[in-house]
């Protein structure tokens, strides 16, 4: 893992953090409110900011741009874009939203991006990553959720009771209703 790795431009971060492994690339910007704005157009607006960023760093990663990364532990190691083809983008929100909305709703740039692009709540990614606790279990659990956004839509929320990480991780949605089921056979229930 990268924490903000600098991009092919002298001064430029590449993205919040950087996670490689096995043959995938996860890409990761993460946006915090601070301040009092309408929650639903404050992430609007940083949705499309994040979602320019990771275009950004999905091409320097691409076109060669990028040759070595500084890791603070483990210093420089030589970075081969061939070995990482899959990218995968994740957009984390921080923010305390008690209005529910869907993120390809309200930026449909997201599912255009080229690459697959999950946004989560800062709630339902704290759960989700707690569940799915390696780098193996959580990129099947992004690679099971793509093929599972091309049916539904994911609200984001804060709100525990319709948080979508229920669905994702321990039960079944349809849009706009998710009721929390047992944990058992959740991969089963995904590829349905």
């Amino acid at each position: 893992m990268y924490r903000n790795p600098r991009g092919k431009k002298k001064g430029t971060e590449l993205a919040d953090a950087l996670v490689l492994f096995s043959d995938v690339a996860l890409l990761v910007q993460v946006k915090a409110q601070c301040g009092n704005h309408d929650p639903v157009a404050w992430a609007t607006e940083k949705l499309l900011n994040a979602l320019k960023q990771l275009k950004a760093t999905h091409e320097q990663l691409g076109d060669g741009g990028i040759t070595k990364l500084d890791h603070e532990v483990y210093g420089t190691a030589p970075f081969a874009p061939a070995k990482y083809p899959n990218h995968l983008g994740i957009i984390v929100l921080a923010q305390e939203n008690p209005q529910p909305f869907d993120a390809a709703t309200v930026v449909p740039e997201i599912l255009g991006a080229g690459f697959p692009v999950h946004v989560f709540s800062l709630r339902d990614f704290n759960m989700i990553t707690d569940r799915f606790d390696t780098a193996g279990d959580f990129i099947t659990f992004l690679e099971f959720r793509t093929d599972v956004m091309q049916r539904e839509h994911f609200t984001l929320t804060t709100k525990k009771e319709t948080s979508n990480a229920s669905f994702l991780t321990s039960g079944t949605c349809s849009p706009g209703i998710c009721r929390p089921r047992p944990r058992k056979n959740w991969r089963k229930r995904l590829r349905q």
